[in-house]
């Protein structure tokens, strides 16, 4: 045997132990069927403490992966398990690139980690509750910081997705002694992310929001009443720091008391339509031209998973209605015998009851819902008057801001010999024959052209009813630009 055969051999075997080849695992969107992804052309991922992170990679593009990837419902959800060595971690799709050329041809998907679910999944005053009946403007939560975030804030609310999604895949890793010695806090929820009242609460207790993958045949235990050919996802904050000697809940709560005084100190002094490109032709007429396959050199189909099928608005109740109830009140209170009706007019029933009734609609679409299946993308929620028209807006915008969609991004080159101006306007409706015996009918949204005296002109034109440029965080965030009658931080008056 040569040399250069055996250094090879040395080579790839250090290169197994230390960077050894990911196995990927595709799973439906209910979190069943595996596949595992035969051939991976490139991957990378970025796993971020208390964060979310980010994953990308490309595989060939085969009837295989054409039928799972490219070919899914828009709605669907994808999640995908990456097992590298002894680590394995969890990634949902968001958006999925068909990249077509003169030359190669693959398939480029974008992923997040879970930790994006508690984006999509805000802090209800009473989780239990109907959205129009909510008993409190804000509950306030008191604990240890991981009993308080497990027991109080996630357990509910993932309880409450998981009614809303008909099959729960969230669950929350049961409460240790080692959780009630982490420092005592009071927090109100009202509406917020997840995770924002999550990091702002564990980033400086030395903890750490982790999760396990349960996934059917391998032998692990399934959480406790979880269907057990379906994939799930258990939630913990874990410690990272040794815990205090005795490890004594006492400790947790003088070091609480510590905490605040130092802090006072310092502070003193110092609805989806995939009909769409159907009914464009029938509702604007037909296109402009025909840009057939051979018309063109590169091509970039770009699907975007849906972000939401739950939207909420609201968080304060009508002034009309508002007068309406305390009126009710105060005639009551002259039913009621003194000194009763004294004491409750004391109390101030009408201002404790102001702004609970009908504060918050939620409406639930349960086709793109059924669609997404439960480990799809959850909720948004925008503030907003009740029973309001800018309420009902606000819902509408939601829904058709948090819908999957389409865009196709076109190459030219030289293939093409007509004018730019004549044709490709932004707003010119065209036809564009696609691979696959497909077709698409939509605006040209963006036109970039470049050119120099040293190389060709390059010419590239969209078309999409979202730009396919439109930053991946900026999207999946919770919606902004909408007008709305109030903001947040007057909800809580």
């Amino acid at each position: 045997m040569s040399y250069e055969t055996l250094k090879q051999i040395k080579d790839e075997t250090f290169r197994d132990v230390a960077a050894p080849a990911p196995t990927i695992i595709a799973l439906d969107p209910y979190g069943k069927n595996p596949v595992i992804i035969p051939q991976v052309m490139q991957m990378k991922y970025k796993v971020i403490l208390n964060d979310v992170g980010q994953m990308s990679f490309r595989v060939p593009m085969n009837d295989v992966m054409f039928s799972l990837f490219a070919n899914a419902h828009p709605d669907a959800s994808i999640p995908v398990v990456v097992q590298l060595g002894g680590m394995e971690t969890i990634w949902f799709v968001t958006h999925t690139d068909e990249v077509w050329t003169r030359t190669e041809e693959y398939l480029e998907l974008s992923a997040v980690s879970p930790e994006k679910h508690l984006e999509k999944l805000f802090g209800w005053p009473n989780p239990r509750l109907l959205p129009e009946f909510q008993i409190s403007k804000i509950d306030l939560a008191a604990g240890p910081v991981a009993r308080l975030l497990k027991e109080q804030l996630m357990a509910p609310n993932f309880k409450r997705m998981g009614k809303k999604t008909r099959g729960q895949v969230h669950y929350v890793a049961p409460t240790t002694s080692a959780d009630n010695y982490t420092r005592m806090t009071i927090i109100g929820i009202k509406m917020d992310e997840v995770l924002d009242l999550i990091k702002s609460l564990i980033n400086t207790e030395g903890l750490t929001l982790t999760y396990d993958v349960y996934l059917p045949g391998r032998g692990q235990t399934p959480p406790p009443g979880h269907d057990s050919g379906r994939a799930a996802i258990v939630w913990d904050i874990k410690q990272r720091a040794e815990l205090p000697a005795g490890g004594l809940l006492w400790q947790g709560i003088i070091k609480s008391v510590k905490d605040f005084w130092k802090d006072t100190w310092d502070t003193l002094t110092g609805f989806t339509d995939y009909g769409a490109e159907n009914k464009a032709v029938d509702y604007w007429g037909k296109p402009q031209f025909m840009l057939r396959r051979d018309q063109y050199d590169d091509l970039t189909v770009t699907t975007v998973k849906p972000t939401a099928s739950t939207y909420t608005v609201g968080g304060k109740t009508q002034d009309m209605l508002n007068d309406v109830i305390s009126a009710a009140i105060k005639v009551l209170l002259q039913m009621i015998p003194p000194p009763f009706n004294i004491m409750l007019d004391v109390l101030g029933l009408d201002d404790i009851v102001e702004d609970r009734l009908f504060a918050y609609h939620s409406f639930d679409d349960w086709s793109r819902r059924d669609r997404m299946g439960p480990f799809g993308f959850f909720e948004t929620f925008n503030p907003s008057v009740g029973l309001s028209l800018d309420a009902i807006m606000l819902m509408r915008q939601a829904q058709y801001k948090s819908r999957a969609t389409r865009s196709h991004e076109v190459a030219l080159g030289s293939a093409s010999s007509f004018a730019p101006g004549e044709l490709l306007n932004v707003g010119s409706m065209i036809a564009l024959e696609l691979p696959e015996d497909r077709y698409a009918v939509s605006f040209v949204t963006e036109v970039d052209y470049k050119w120099s005296v040293s190389g060709d002109a390059d010419l590239q034109f969209q078309l999409a009813d979202r730009p396919r440029r439109d930053p991946q965080e900026s999207m999946m965030k919770a919606l902004t630009g909408l007008s709305t009658l109030i903001n947040k931080a007057s909800l809580a008056e």
